[in-house]
């Protein structure tokens, strides 16, 4: 078999090359229509990977400097998933001398951002171990002088304060560069069904399927192209697998917790969205598809909390701000009756005048904040 021909280029020792004509075999070698055709692509690159790597352990072994010698172990780090999201063997790294000198500190901080720049995908842990020792967030502007700024922001400096795109420590098979392009198909996957881009969609599942990593994510996808198509039994035969393979996941809780809202059984969605809150608090989603729980529910009070605190965190978010005058209609009318049974109740009294402002009733807040007993009447 020639490896080369297979992947229709020279051969080469560079892996992005070899990665490249890869990728752009898959559309034509679906695993699922064209197996053995997938199955010989497969190898084919997985051989000349294999070869390029050779190449350059060989190249490697070679005199080098303090400096290529260390990016020549964070290189072997990255490429090792399981070694990868182990911070303690990310502590080894930095606490090497070409790090910890004074005259080489800033070189290896450097060395490691310019590596990262396409080598970006680290658990949120390491990120943290990095900013601790370089401190990299007192060091934003630096940093903008001396890298792209979208790096900085979306790769960096979130890295360091947000959840990672998906559990790391689910890989069960891969190296490091089938892991990556797993969760940059991944990424677009998620782009792909928010934006309706279906066609896309179902691609970039292939593509997880065949891109040489295995993560339970993939069971993930495949529910929420099936919800798309109102698929709601292949839904939640996926969901089920991913809750038995990640229980307690955040993003399979969220999943669940949505196919338990479509099937009406919201005090069920109601617990898995607030646990999922206890692990995420912020996530918008969790969020509002919890205010429509207990809207369902008739726990318009709390429904309108949180809807009002989404509308702060997404300002002129046109479904938020739907569903917050709308729930906000429904309180109206309770925060009333508590004010006619109880008028000397002041929070009550000043909630309904809110009320009544939101709902564009300017002349009702104002009745009802002027008969708002004041304190010492």
């Amino acid at each position: 078999m020639d490896i080369w021909s297979i992947l229709g280029i020279y051969p080469t020792k560079e892996l992005a090359a070899i990665t490249a004509a890869y990728r752009a075999k898959l559309p034509d070698a679906n695993p699922e229509d064209h197996p053995e055709q997938f199955k010989a692509l497969r190898s084919a690159y997985e051989q000349a990977r294999k070869l390029a790597m050779q190449a350059q352990a060989e190249s490697e072994s070679a005199p080098r400097t303090e400096a290529e010698r260390w990016k020549a172990e964070l290189c072997r780090l990255y490429e090792d998933i399981t070694a990868r999201r182990d911070t303690a063997a990310w502590q080894t790294l930095l606490d090497a001398d070409f790090c910890t000198g004074l005259a080489t500190r800033v070189q290896a901080r450097d060395i490691l951002l310019g590596y990262l720049m396409q080598h970006y995908f680290l658990p949120q842990p390491v990120w943290v171990l990095l900013d601790n020792f370089f401190s990299l967030q007192e060091s934003a502007q630096e940093l903008y002088a001396a890298f792209p700024r979208d790096f900085v922001d979306d790769a960096v400096l979130s890295g360091i304060r947000n959840r990672p795109l998906l559990p790391y420590e689910a890989f069960s098979a891969g190296s490091g560069e089938a892991c990556d392009a797993y969760m940059r198909a991944y990424s677009r996957f998620r782009g792909a069904v928010n934006n309706g881009q279906l066609k896309d969609a179902a691609d970039l599942l292939q593509e997880l399927k065949s891109c040489g990593a295995s993560h339970p994510y993939t069971l993930l996808c495949e529910a929420r192209l099936a919800l798309t198509h109102s698929d709601f039994a292949h839904a939640q035969a996926a969901a089920a697998d991913l809750l038995e393979q990640l229980p307690g996941d955040v993003q399979a809780l969220l999943l669940d917790a949505q196919l338990a809202i479509h099937a009406g059984d919201t005090a069920r969605a109601e617990q898995e969205l607030r646990a999922v809150l206890v692990q995420d608090p912020e996530l918008a989603q969790a969020k509002f598809d919890l205010a429509g729980c207990l809207t369902a529910q008739e726990k318009y009070i709390e429904a309108k909390e949180i809807y009002l605190a989404l509308n702060k965190s997404l300002p002129y978010n046109p479904l938020v701000v739907q569903q917050f005058e709308a729930v906000n209609k429904k309180v109206l009318p309770i925060r009333a009756q508590r004010y006619a049974e109880a008028p000397e109740d002041i929070e009550n009294a000043v909630e309904l005048a809110w009320c009544y402002h939101q709902d564009r009733q300017p002349e009702q807040a104002a009745m009802a904040g002027h008969r708002s007993p004041r304190p010492g009447d």
